[in-house]
């Protein structure tokens, strides 16, 4: 029983996190161009490293998308082990 409901658990999580990868992915590829330059004039950090990643999209998408794609591998293979367990 308790195996069920940690694998519902782990489930959820990787749920989540590919939520958060796939809208991460549309927050970075939904900016216009005038973002970009707002962005780029800001000197806060954290939009500095967004300006950086967007300097290499392809690699930017490519990562997201293989972490996405381990993710929901991680998924089926969680799910698959908490249908045998019954």
């Amino acid at each position: 029983m308790i195996e069920i409901v940690l694998g519902a658990i782990a489930l959820l999580l990787l749920l989540f996190l590919s939520a958060v990868m796939s809208s991460g992915e549309v927050a970075f590829f939904s900016l216009l161009k005038t973002d970009l330059e707002s962005l780029k004039k800001n000197d806060k950090n954290l939009y500095q490293k967004v300006v950086l990643l967007l300097n290499n999209p392809e690699k930017l998408l490519a990562t997201i998308l293989t972490g996405n794609n381990f993710v929901n591998i991680a998924f089926v293979i969680v799910s698959y082990s908490n249908r045998t367990q019954n």
